[in-house]
């Protein structure tokens, strides 16, 4: 039910963006198609991995698990490579005249590192609103949270420096500076929380936390945007952007927002009045 309430804002988006933001593309060949049944292996393995059976050998476990991973890793990365290609027209018609089933160009592995990594603070996050409760993993928990803070803002250092120079004017510039730095700020939030949370995970840390988490959520979603308006010719495209504006897209896409929104909350009520907290 989310995922259709979501298509009518997905739509709409490629609208504005044309051929740029075109999710169709993986239509075209092989590579793309991969995703799908990498995803269907993926999640059918991580519901493997938690039956008894599976977890009772702990390699067996360990092996589930890691080809999981792989498979997620590999449709991270597929999409990666697909947006850079989406971005790059000059490069379509080479590309799959020539059958290629990889477009590998120096900023594919340091953006997915970026958005890899950078999924680590909010797995931290999470970890933490879950088991403040239990004192012995606190520590962990925050050396998870620092650590994958660092890795990630050296990854996100090292994608600035690949970007084509006409790109990175946008994202450190008057259309992407603001958000950069609302990104950094929230990262250097979520470092001092996680380092006061070393001697035991508090609700005011956990607070700050989130706070800074949702900044840096916030920041380099619009940073990635402004990377895909660098490479699209929005003057080209102003009339039609016009119309579209025009057409109520915004108040469709608020309708379906809070559709979807509901939807989660429902499904989390559920799940919780389904699974009681056993004692202790």
């Amino acid at each position: 039910m989310a995922i259709t309430a979501g298509v009518a804002p997905l739509l709409f988006v490629q609208i504005l963006y044309r051929e740029g933001f075109y999710t169709a593309n993986l239509l075209l060949g092989p590579r793309w198609m991969a995703i799908v049944p990498a995803l269907i292996i993926g999640f059918y393995l991580l519901y493997l991995a938690k039956t008894d059976r599976v977890r009772a050998a702990r390699w067996l476990a360990v092996t589930v698990s890691a080809v999981a991973v792989g498979c997620f890793v590999f449709v991270g990365y597929s999409f990666t490579e697909n947006h850079l290609l989406s971005v790059a027209p000059s490069a379509w018609a080479g590309f799959y005249g020539d059958g290629s089933i990889a477009y590998l160009v120096p900023a594919a592995a340091p953006r997915y590192a970026m958005f890899f990594l950078g999924a680590f603070p909010t797995l931290a996050v999470g970890l933490g609103w879950q088991l403040r409760g239990e004192p012995s993993v606190h520590r962990a928990v925050a050396h998870l949270g620092i650590g994958s803070l660092a890795a990630s803002a050296a990854a996100l250092a090292v994608w600035l420096l690949t970007l084509p120079d006409g790109h990175r004017d946008h994202v450190l510039g008057t259309a992407g500076g603001v958000w950069l730095g609302l990104a950094v700020a929230g990262g250097v939030l979520q470092a001092i929380a996680w380092a006061m949370s070393r001697g035991g995970i508090t609700r005011v840390g956990l607070l700050l936390a989130t706070a800074g988490l949702t900044a840096t959520l916030l920041g380099m979603t619009c940073v990635r945007e402004v990377v895909r308006l660098a490479s699209v010719d929005i003057a080209a495209m102003a009339q039609q952007h016009a119309h579209s504006a025009r057409s109520g897209g915004l108040l469709l896409f608020l309708v379906f927002l809070v559709v979807n929104g509901g939807l989660i909350a429902w499904a989390i009520a559920q799940a919780r009045k389904a699974t009681p907290v056993p004692p202790g």
